[in-house]
């Protein structure tokens, strides 16, 4: 082990080299980490949020999922096949988790945004949980969803 082939050092020079190796293999795994996925807890189970191409947070989830999630609502995977994609505002909250109040869920409010909707926040959290979406089809049996407002996934799940 290089600390043992350091006799002739000093104990300073020891440690300084212990610690330069245990600094330098613990940022390794931080660049396998890069693609910035996460994992959340939402009212279908955990889903993963990744990065698209523009650096948008997106979410694919099996389309009997999102089915369930907005049954009754005229978002169902049947328009979704008529249409390339859809711009949606949906609310960002648990149905099950104090009436939509809190938590992560996708079928507490979804509508049509609104043509001038830059008065919306650019950030999504805890205190406003509107986030305007791009919903469209993944492939015959998924849905893709791409958040165009940033999302603070952590506030969403840890709200009161």
């Amino acid at each position: 082990m290089l600390f043992c082939r350091l006799k002739g050092c000093s104990m300073i020079k020891r440690c300084l080299v212990f610690c330069w190796f245990i600094i330098a293999s613990c940022r390794i795994p931080g660049v396998a980490q890069s693609d910035r996925q996460q994992s959340i807890l939402t009212d279908v189970g955990i889903l993963t949020v990744s990065q698209n191409i523009d650096e948008l947070d997106m979410i694919n989830l099996p389309a009997c999922s999102w089915n369930y999630m907005v049954s009754g609502t005229s978002y169902t995977t049947r328009r979704l096949i008529s249409s390339k994609t859809l711009k949606l505002t949906i609310e960002i909250a648990s149905r099950k988790s104090g009436s939509c109040r809190k938590g992560i869920g996708f079928s507490c409010s979804i509508f049509p945004s609104v043509a001038n909707d830059s008065c919306y926040p650019l950030r999504v959290n805890d205190k406003y949980r509107f986030c305007r979406i791009l919903l469209s089809m993944d492939g015959p049996a998924s849905v893709c969803i791409v958040f165009l407002d940033e999302v603070d996934w952590q506030s969403l799940a840890n709200g009161p």
